[in-house]
């Protein structure tokens, strides 16, 4: 194929731009992937000596025992969605709306559990607004792809005969 841009059909240009779009998407969900895993990792080690009860005298009972189970969700939760970011990021090639709803999912429902842990305070985290910046940014590369995959032409069989 040669690098002069007159040559290439526009079919092939469209497929081009598609396949880019996809892969802006699936970058997209791999980073919040890799910022879950980062948040997970990052929160296990520091709630063991409170789920343990190691920096308690006696075992922390009510409210705080609440908090702290809560808290031990939202971390294991985090991972699970981490890992699965990157699931979603493995099956976007063929399913990019479906993968990028799906993220889109599981952030909402993290976003929940932390705004119910920290009354609200969380929408002020700058993880959580680089998370934002990033869903969204892979949301318009997936819609745009899907856009393109339903607006294009296929190319018309010819009997060679």
């Amino acid at each position: 194929m040669t690098s002069d841009p007159s040559t290439v059909s526009h079919e092939h240009l469209v497929e081009l731009e598609i396949a880019s779009y996809i892969k802006r998407a699936r970058i997209a969900l791999v980073l919040i992937g890799i910022l879950d895993a980062w948040t997970a990792y990052g929160n296990y080690d520091h709630l063991g000596p409170w789920r343990d009860g190691s920096m308690f005298e006696n075992e922390p009972t009510g409210e705080l025992k609440a908090l702290i189970d809560l808290t031990y969700f939202i971390i294991v939760f985090t991972g699970i969605a981490s890992v699965a970011n990157v699931v979603l990021a493995a099956i976007a090639g063929t399913k990019t709306a479906f993968a990028i709803y799906t993220a889109m999912g599981i952030f909402a429902v993290c976003t929940g559990l932390r705004l119910y842990q920290s009354n609200g305070r969380y929408l002020s985290n700058w993880l959580w607004r680089v998370t934002t910046i990033v869903l969204g940014m892979g949301l318009q590369a997936a819609y745009k792809a899907n856009q393109l995959r339903k607006s294009r032409r296929f190319a018309k069989a010819h009997l060679v005969g």
